[in-house]
């Protein structure tokens, strides 16, 4: 990014015409004004520009988002129309299977 900040001098001169020794340049009120006035609107542009770069940053979080949910939608609907996963009919092992599993671990 390029900033151009534009300020006229003007030569410090007495009224008799001489030069000023001590300052050779001196900005007039006029020139410190837009100079502040240039600094104000550079320091507020610099934060329209971050705000436009995280309004950016968020829409492409809330874009991934809706994608996001549309894959959990398509997901839910494909399995609306299967039937339930049951399991098999499971009850718990006796005290003699429990023996049978652990004399075979054991060996």
């Amino acid at each position: 990014m390029f900033h151009v900040v534009v300020v006229s001098w003007s030569l410090g001169q007495s009224q008799s015409g001489d030069s000023n020794p001590q300052s050779e340049y001196i900005m007039d009120d006029e020139s410190q004004h837009i100079l502040k006035y240039l600094t104000e609107i550079e320091v507020a542009a610099e934060d329209v520009l971050s705000d436009k770069q995280q309004m950016v940053d968020l829409d492409v979080k809330r874009h991934r988002n809706r994608e996001a949910l549309s894959a959990l939608r398509d997901v839910s609907q494909q399995s609306e129309g299967k039937p339930e996963l049951t399991g098999y009919n499971l009850s718990p092992l006796t005290s003699d299977e429990i023996k049978a599993i652990h004399s075979l671990l054991k060996r």
